[in-house]
C-alpha cells in the first residue's frame, strides 16, 4: 500500500500559494497597469525561478503515484489547451503558448513513456546531474548556455522557427504571459523523477510520510491542479471590479 507523503503535500501547498500570489502581482502590474517596482527586480524573479523549479521537482517526485501516466498526461494536455484558448481571449497580445501547465503535461507524457528507464546508482546522483543541466541551460532564452568565460553562444538558426518554441528556442519578438519550455525547466521535473520510485515505495525518511502540524496546507497541496486552473479567472474578475473606471 502506497504511503501518503504528507510533507510533500505541505510543500506543494506552500508553492501553489506562492504561484497564486505571483500571478496576482503580475495581474496588478502587467494587466491592470499599476506598477510594482520590485516585481521585475532581479531578486524577485530569482525567487520565481527557485519556486517554480521546486514545484517541478516535486511534480517529478510524485509522478510515480499516477496509476496511468498516459491518462494523466492527456488530462493535463486538455487543461493546458483550455488555458491557451482562454488566454487568446483575455491576453491576445501575449497568449500562453507553452506555459508551466503545458510543460507539466509534456514531462508527464515523457515520464509515462520512458519513466521505467530512468535510473542512477542513487537518486541524488541523477538529481544533481539534472539540476546541474538546469542551471547551465537557464540562459538559453538569451541565446547562450553556461556562465562567464565558460558561456557558449548558441547558433542563431535555432531561434528562427516557431516549432522549436516548446524546446526553449523562442524567436525574437515572441511573447507569452507564461513560458516554461522543456529546456531548461524539464530538467527540474526529471531531477525529481529520480526520487519517484523510492518515494512511492516508502523508502525515504519517515518524516516525509508523517502528518505535519499544518493539515490545511497539506490539503491545499493535494488540489494544486484545480487551484492553478481557477485562480487566475477569479483574480482577474476581482481586479476588474476593483480597478474598473467609475
Amino acid at each position: 500500500m502506497r504511503q501518503r507523503a504528507h510533507f510533500i503535500d505541505l510543500v506543494r501547498g506552500l508553492l501553489i500559494l506562492y504561484v497564486m500570489a505571483y500571478h496576482l502581482l503580475y495581474d496588478i502590474t502587467v494587466l491592470f497597469g499599476y506598477p510594482l517596482p520590485f516585481f521585475f527586480s532581479g531578486w524577485f524573479q530569482g525567487v520565481r525561478v527557485v519556486a517554480v523549479s521546486m514545484l517541478l521537482f516535486i511534480s517529478g517526485m510524485v509522478s510515480g503515484y499516477s496509476r496511468s501516466g498516459l491518462r494523466r498526461a492527456a488530462k493535463l494536455t486538455g487543461a493546458a489547451a483550455l488555458v491557451t484558448a482562454v488566454s487568446f481571449v483575455f491576453l491576445p497580445r501575449e497568449p500562453i503558448v507553452f506555459g508551466v501547465l503545458h510543460l507539466y503535461a509534456a514531462c508527464t507524457l515523457l515520464y509515462a513513456l520512458m519513466g521505467h528507464r530512468i535510473g542512477a546508482p542513487t537518486p541524488w546522483m541523477g538529481a544533481v546531474v539534472c539540476m546541474g543541466l538546469f542551471v547551465l541551460l537557464l540562459p538559453m532564452g538569451r541565446g547562450w548556455v553556461g556562465y562567464g568565460p565558460l558561456a557558449l553562444r548558441l547558433p542563431s538558426a535555432l531561434y528562427r522557427s516557431d516549432w522549436l518554441i516548446p524546446l526553449g528556442f523562442a524567436p525574437a519578438g515572441f511573447l507569452s504571459a507564461d513560458y516554461y519550455p522543456l529546456l531548461p525547466w524539464g530538467c527540474a521535473f526529471f531531477a525529481g523523477a529520480f526520487y519517484a520510485p523510492p518515494l512511492r515505495q516508502g523508502r525515504l525518511p519517515g518524516w516525509v510520510y508523517a502528518p505535519t502540524p499544518l493539515p490545511v496546507l497539506e490539503k491545499i497541496g493535494r488540489h494544486t491542479l484545480m487551484l492553478y486552473l481557477i485562480h487566475q479567472p477569479v483574480f482577474i474578475a476581482l481586479l476588474w471590479l476593483l480597478f474598473r473606471p467609475v
